[in-house]
């Protein structure tokens, strides 16, 4: 199971190029997830995948999310919103920052910015990605202990 989730964890990065808001991210949802989500049923045999996001308020409503996802026959994980102790890709975008600040050729423009972090999406480590995944569950105790206060992830 857990390295299904990497897979779903090293999906395709694709660049926002306007404000997101709901009707941004549902054609995120039409045109990047339900694609990948067949491409995970039909090469990995995993029927009904979970799709996790931070329940932003800019993805619209909640309940739409999910009825939406139903439909399409995807699993909408509950996540606490903009909870980042227990989102690992909180910790792969700050990854990928400081990859592109190491650079020795910083972004001049949005379009240089853009190709530099795809660039670095491409070069992703299995092994770290599957590390976030099964960070998880440590990260989940972590805030239990806390009792939701802020935790070192």
């Amino acid at each position: 199971m857990a390295q299904r989730l990497s897979h779903v964890l090293s999906c395709a990065c694709t660049a926002v190029t306007t404000n997101m808001n709901q009707h941004v991210y549902f054609n995120i949802l039409h045109d990047q997830v339900l694609p990948f989500s067949q491409h995970l049923h039909d090469e990995y045999a995993l029927v009904t995948p979970i799709f996790q996001d931070d329940n932003s308020t800019v993805h619209g409503l909640k309940e739409y999310v999910t009825g939406w996802m139903n439909t399409h026959t995807l699993l909408h994980l509950d996540w606490p919103a903009k909870l980042p102790d227990l989102n690992p890709i909180e910790n792969l975008w700050d990854m990928l920052e400081q990859r592109v600040k190491r650079r020795n050729q910083h972004p001049l423009n949005l379009v240089d910015l853009r190709d530099q972090i795809l660039s670095e999406w491409l070069k992703l480590d299995a092994t770290y990605l599957q590390n976030l995944v099964d960070s998880l569950r440590i990260r989940i105790q972590a805030v239990i202990m806390s009792r939701g206060e802020v935790t070192r992830y």
